[in-house]
């Protein structure tokens, strides 16, 4: 007989820090984390982003350069908090422990430390932004003007 506590510990035991590693190089690999899946659905999620054309971060690039079975997935740890925020801050230890060569994206799920970085490193392109989206208020209040006259 199962018990509640069993299925509720069974459903938390599927939340997971993993690592994806080359196996033609071992210094190459990946983390990333699930919160409901199985270790199956995330290989079946990457192979399926591995035959998309629109990928080109580092990890597909690399599997797209030596094939997709060269690599092996592997849970690296199990998160049993139901906070998806304990699981992120355990992945980004990970991250920053292991420093792994195929992830893409700096991994602080900040929005607050993330925003601050992208405005800094993004001002010129907000500027103008900022500047035609004025320039466009401008010209249609005009305009708006000009038709109620």
């Amino acid at each position: 007989m199962i018990h509640e506590y069993d299925i509720k510990m069974v459903v938390l035991s599927k939340r997971f820090v993993y690592m994806i590693r080359n196996n033609t190089n071992h210094t190459e690999f990946y983390i990333g984390y699930s919160l409901t899946l199985e270790l199956k659905s995330v290989c079946t999620n990457h192979r399926s982003r591995y035959d998309s054309p629109k990928q080109t971060s580092k990890l597909y690039s690399k599997m797209k350069e030596i094939g997709f079975d060269k690599f092996e997935f592997s849970i690296i740890d199990i998160c049993t908090s139901e906070d998806t925020d304990d699981l992120k801050k355990m992945t980004i230890q990970y991250i920053n422990d292991l420093k792994p060569t195929l992830n893409t994206q700096e991994h602080n799920f900040d929005k607050k430390e993330w925003r601050k970085k992208y405005q800094d490193a993004n001002k010129d392109s907000i500027s103008q932004y900022q500047l035609g989206y004025r320039q466009y208020n401008i010209f249609a209040r005009q305009l708006r003007n000009i038709v109620d006259e």
